[in-house]
């Protein structure tokens, strides 16, 4: 008898689970059941009056191999664009006044976003004492401890903001960015770290034969296809071919008598699999996991999440300061603005606008600010517009705006979330041929999705060839 798989959710964890499930599962009948219309949930683009617009992530870091793997066996390879050279730039905008982000030692010791204490603690941080190992702790006291409170509330505020959207009294350092956590453990500094994973990068460079990077030159790009994010949802889309079902609601998913499961979708249909994978958002999970285990579901319903509005707005390139250029820049949130932070989409990839227009992208709400996601449209391009002006100095109104609110946008890490995720993972393990996965659990960045969803694609197989019933 053959066996089946249904894959719950088909954004860019679920799309890449199926994708490789049918790769290593060839003979198992796949079914992917994605509630909305259009595939890959946040990792979509939409064409509105020439502006290419993101729902969620505009690229993806080429320091990991997961997502490029991806693209390259998707035959993507030929379609990817790298940003500019002048997205290198990244600014702060703090206490009114916008300052490049410093990209070395040398700029550290410069930049005016820093007092003179602030700068000595920040130099004395190889020599403050480890932190206990395996301790779970927020994401400021470990920046306090390590960089001192100045660096934390300017830098480490701005860097969980542009990720997270979150509060760094709130979220867990070893659960948000454990390689922090293994820096510290590892070489007994961030700082002695830095120096030293360089040093390493730059021997194996010399090994290969390839030339020294570019002085100044960060360590890491943003990539993404041309058309944008969501080509790579449309390509696995393509792959996964009459698999993918969309505009299917499921509301509800149970074990049968016989031990396999049985999904439910609201206008009743349903379907029977031996293993079901669910990577919707965790409070669809909760939902859907209410009749099979509440313990499981109640620890999945507490993964909290930040609200967040995009706001895209177009301003003809008369309106812009000369010489402006760069990725952006973010507001720690400490400041307690509405706005996040604005990408300065034209300048960080070509073609997202019309001709002689520019694209801001603006990210409001966070942790600090759930108010704006309940904003009228109009309050919202006001704020950003203004904002915009005092910022980067346009003159002018913007001629283009568009909005889109993500009530529970980002997953948060609070304090504890590794040991809730060792509970959940206990009760998971009650029900043979169930497994999870998506962003609300082991990173948010569009890597750890697709690098997770392979590690559940490769553990749902095993499971299938474990429990294949014999030819015999």
């Amino acid at each position: 008898m053959q066996q089946s798989i249904v894959v719950v959710g088909g954004g860019i964890s679920g799309l890449t689970t199926a994708w490789h499930l049918k790769s290593i599962a060839p003979d198992a009948a796949l079914v992917v059941l994605e509630r909305k219309h259009h595939p890959g949930g946040t990792c979509w683009t939409q064409e509105v009056d020439g502006y290419r617009l993101e729902l969620g992530p505009n690229g993806f870091l080429d320091n990991k191999p997961s997502t490029l793997a991806l693209c390259e066996s998707l035959g993507l390879s030929d379609e990817l664009t790298t940003a500019s050279s002048a997205a290198a730039d990244r600014f702060l905008f703090l206490n009114g006044k916008l300052q490049k982000v410093p990209a070395s030692l040398s700029g550290l010791l410069s930049t005016p976003l820093l007092s003179l204490l602030g700068k000595t603690r920040l130099l004395l941080e190889p020599f403050m004492p480890k932190g206990q190992v395996g301790a779970d702790e927020s994401i400021a006291s470990f920046g306090r401890r390590r960089l001192g409170k100045q660096a934390t509330d300017v830098f480490l505020d701005a860097f969980v903001t542009g990720i997270m959207a979150g509060d760094t009294e709130q979220l867990s350092l070893p659960a948000c960015f454990p390689r922090l956590a293994e820096m510290e453990r590892e070489y007994g500094s961030l700082l002695s770290a830095q120096i030293q994973i360089a040093r390493k990068k730059r021997a194996e460079r010399q090994l290969q034969g390839l030339p020294p990077k570019p002085k100044g030159s960060r360590g890491s790009q943003l990539v993404a296809p041309k058309a944008g994010m969501g080509r790579l949802s449309q390509r696995l889309a393509e792959e996964l071919g009459e698999s993918l079902l969309g505009d299917v609601a499921v509301n509800s998913v149970e074990r049968t008598a016989e031990g396999s499961w049985r999904v439910h979708a609201q206008d009743g249909r349903q379907w029977d699999a031996d293993a079901v994978v669910l990577a919707c958002p965790a409070f669809h999970q909760a939902t859907l996991l209410q009749l099979v285990d509440e313990e499981l579901s109640r620890e999945i319903s507490e993964i909290p999440y930040a609200a967040c509005v995009v706001a895209s707005l177009g301003y003809s390139v008369e309106a812009l300061p000369p010489g402006l250029s760069g990725f952006g820049y973010l507001s720690p949130q400490g400041q307690g603005r509405p706005v996040l932070g604005v990408q300065w989409i034209s300048s960080i990839f070509n073609n997202q606008a019309p001709d002689r227009m520019f694209q801001f992208r603006a990210i409001l709400g966070g942790a600090h600010r759930r108010d704006v996601v309940g904003w009228n449209d109009q309050a919202i391009i006001e704020t950003v517009a203004a904002e915009l002006k005092e910022s980067v100095g346009l003159r002018g109104e913007p001629t283009f705006s568009w909005i889109h609110r993500w009530p529970q946008a980002i997953p948060q890490y609070p304090l504890g979330h590794l040991e809730r995720l060792e509970r959940i993972e206990a009760r998971r393990a009650e029900h043979p041929g169930l497994f999870l996965t998506g962003n609300c659990y082991r990173g948010v960045a569009l890597n750890d999705c697709t690098h997770n969803a392979e590690l559940i694609a490769n553990e749902t197989a095993t499971y299938l060839r474990k429990t294949r019933p014999s030819s015999s």
